[in-house]
């Protein structure tokens, strides 16, 4: 028996035909670990840049504090 075709597309194909970006392929077995991978090492950047701004701003503060401290008895 013959299937139904929509637009030229059998049943089965609907998937293939319209999102091919999501077949199945051998080559994408490690795709989610190494997105993964990338995600945690941009986070760990940006908690790395976070510490130095936190840092930069504390010793400022320090700074700052000890400035006006001086001036003031």
């Amino acid at each position: 028996m013959k299937q139904k075709s929509h637009n030229g597309v059998r049943d089965g194909r609907f998937v293939l035909y319209y999102f091919p970006h999501m077949a199945t392929r051998a080559n994408k077995a490690g795709q989610a670990m190494v997105e993964y991978i990338i995600v945690f090492a941009v986070l760990l950047g940006v908690i790395g840049a976070l510490m130095c701004f936190v840092r930069a701003a504390k010793s400022s503060a320090a700074r700052t504090t000890t400035l006006v401290t001086c001036d003031y008895p």
